[in-house]
C-alpha cells in the first residue's frame, strides 16, 4: 500500500567479515568469511497501529533476518519550537524576578536576548529489535503502542537592568 518512493535509503555499505580460526599451532588468525552488506532504509507514515502491524509483518513474512527500530516524530515541529522558546524566556523571567526580589531590586527593561541555535530531536524510540525472524514470522503482528511524550529542553540568555 505505499508507493516505491515512501521507502527511502538512508545508507548503503558492503563489508568484508571476518572469522578468527587456529591454524595448525593453535594461534588464532583472521580468515575471510564473506561480505556482508548493511542497507538501512526509513519509511514515515501517520500513527496507524493496523498498518504499522501490517508493515512489520510483511518485514517478519519476507524471510530476511531484519533489525529494525521503531521511532515517533511530531510532523510539524516549527509550532512545539516556538513554544519552547516562548516557555524558556517566560521561565527565564521569573526566575531573574524572584532573585532581583530577593536582592531588594526591582526588575528593569530588558537589555539583552541570546539564544543559541540547536538542533532539537523531535524522535523517540518506541520499539528496537534484534533480528527477528522465525515462527512469530507467520502469524499478524498487531501492535498497541502509544507513544510516549518527547522531551525537550531549550535554553536563552536573557539580560535586564536593575532599578
Amino acid at each position: 500500500g505505499f508507493a516505491k518512493e515512501d521507502l527511502k535509503t538512508q545508507s548503503f555499505s558492503v563489508n568484508s567479515r571476518y572469522d578468527n580460526e587456529p591454524d595448525e599451532r593453535g594461534i588464532y588468525r583472521q580468515k575471510l568469511a564473506g561480505y556482508e552488506y548493511d542497507y538501512r532504509m526509513s519509511l514515515t507514515f501517520p500513527k496507524d497501529n493496523e498498518r504499522l502491524g501490517q508493515v512489520l509483518s510483511a518485514m517478519l513474512r519476507s524471510g530476511v533476518p531484519v533489525e529494525f527500530n521503531l521511532n515517533y516524530t511530531v510532523s510539524d515541529p516549527e509550532p512545539a519550537k516556538a513554544e519552547l522558546l516562548k516557555r524558556a524566556v517566560e521561565d527565564s523571567k521569573k526566575k531573574a524576578e524572584g532573585l532581583a526580589a530577593a536582592s531588594g531590586v526591582e526588575l528593569g527593561p530588558l537589555l539583552q536576548i541570546s539564544y543559541a541555535w540547536q538542533d532539537q530531536v523531535f524522535r523517540g524510540e518506541v520499539m528496537k529489535s534484534s533480528r527477528a525472524l522465525g515462527v512469530a514470522a507467520f502469524s499478524d503482528f498487531m501492535p498497541e503502542l502509544e507513544a510516549a511524550d518527547i522531551e525537550l529542553q531549550e535554553s536563552v540568555r536573557v539580560v535586564w537592568s536593575i532599578l
